[in-house]
Formats: structure tokens, C-alpha cells, sequence
């Protein structure tokens, strides 16, 4: 079988339009795994994130209750308006 001029350039071009779609196909894939790579890693952030944040909001709820949050205040030395606070030094006397 014998391609004329025209058929062996007719030829060559769809060889390089045919190499050039497969590079584009590869390229696609290769950044298609980079982003199911990507999206695996922030799927593992946003489950850590949630996690963190029920903590916080269960921590939220235990120092949301009126004790936990008087004793924090009298931690830091706060008191109630006309409150007189005594201070005991030393130790039990046995």
C-alpha cells in the first residue's frame, strides 16, 4: 500500500493530534489523583475539626452552669457588690 504526499501528511497530523490528546489524558489524570489526594487530606482535617469542636462545645456547656462559673470568678479573686471576704493565713492549728 502506497500513501501519496498528502496522505502521509494527512497521517502525521492525526499521529500528533492523537499523542497530543493522550499527553492532555495523562496530564488530566495525574492532576485528577493530585486532587483526590487533596480532597482524602482535607476530608481527614474536616473530621478533626469536628471532633474538636463537639470537645468544645460539650467544655462550653460544663463551664456554661452557674457554679463552674462562680468559681472561676473566685478563683481570680472576684467577689460580689457588699460581699466581705475574710482571708485566713497560716494553717490548722492541730
Amino acid at each position: 500500500m502506497k500513501l501519496s504526499r498528502s496522505g502521509i501528511i494527512a497521517l502525521l497530523i492525526a499521529s500528533a493530534l492523537s499523542l497530543y490528546a493522550l499527553a492532555g489524558i495523562a496530564a488530566t489524570e495525574a492532576a485528577a489523583g493530585e486532587y483526590r489526594q487533596r480532597l482524602e487530606t482535607l476530608g481527614e482535617r474536616a473530621a478533626e475539626l469536628e471532633q474538636e469542636n463537639a470537645r468544645l462545645a460539650r467544655e462550653l456547656a460544663l463551664a456554661s452552669d452557674s457554679e463552674s462559673i462562680e468559681r472561676a470568678a473566685r478563683s481570680l479573686g472576684l467577689v460580689y457588690p457588699g460581699e466581705i471576704v475574710f482571708e485566713f493565713s497560716g494553717g490548722r492549728d492541730n
